[in-house]
C-alpha cells in the first residue's frame, strides 16, 4: 500500500511540473551533451546504499515542439558495496526548460527509469523500472560550454526503491 501511495504522490508532482510547462520558455535549438560525476544514494528494502558514478546526458530541446524536447540520461554506478557490484541507470522522457536567461537555465526531464545492478559479478544481476525526474542547474560560461549541477530522483516500482543522484559536470551545446 505504501508503494502505491508514494507512486501516486510522485505522479502528481510530475503533473505539477509539467503544468509549469504551460509557462515554460521557448527552448533553444541547440542539442546539449553533458558529462559528469554523480553520487547514488539508494533506499531500498530498509537498506541505504551509496555509490559514486559517471553520467552522460543528451538533451534535444526542440525535439517535439518549441516548448517540449527529449532528454536521455545514462549513468554508470561504480561498486556500491562489497555485495553489490556495478550498476547502470537510464532515464528517458520529455524535457523542457522552465527558466532561461541565456546565462543560467533550468531544464527538467520527466520520464521512465530502468536500472540494472550486478551483484557478485558475474553470477547474479537484477533490474528494476520506475519513474524519474532530472533537473539541471546550468551556467553557460562560453558560447558552447556550460557547467551544471544536477538533482535526479527516481521511484522504482518493480520492487520498492528510491534513488537520489546529485551530480556535477560540464557540457557542450552544438
Amino acid at each position: 500500500m505504501k508503494n502505491k501511495n508514494l507512486c501516486t504522490v510522485f505522479i502528481f508532482i510530475m503533473l505539477a511540473v509539467f503544468t509549469v510547462g504551460l509557462y515554460a520558455q521557448e527552448q533553444g535549438k541547440n542539442n546539449q551533451l553533458s558529462f559528469g560525476t554523480s553520487c547514488l544514494v539508494a533506499l531500498s528494502d530498509k537498506t541505504l546504499s551509496i555509490g559514486p558514478g559517471l553520467q552522460v546526458s543528451w538533451l534535444a530541446p526542440g525535439f517535439f515542439t518549441d516548448f517540449l524536447g527529449l532528454g536521455i540520461h545514462v549513468g554508470l554506478i561504480m561498486p556500491i558495496g562489497q555485495e553489490i557490484g556495478y550498476g547502470v541507470t537510464l532515464i528517458a522522457g520529455p524535457g523542457m526548460t522552465i527558466f532561461d536567461n541565456s546565462k543560467f537555465r533550468i531544464p527538467v526531464t520527466l520520464g521512465m527509469h530502468i536500472n540494472y545492478a550486478f551483484i557478485q559479478l558475474p553470477e547474479f544481476w537484477v533490474w528494476n523500472f520506475g519513474i524519474g525526474a532530472v533537473s539541471d542547474f546550468v551556467w553557460q560560461f562560453g558560447r558552447k560550454w556550460y557547467a551544471y549541477g544536477r538533482v535526479q530522483a527516481v521511484l522504482n516500482i518493480g520492487s520498492f526503491e528510491f534513488l537520489a543522484t546529485p551530480g556535477l559536470g560540464l557540457g557542450l551545446s552544438f
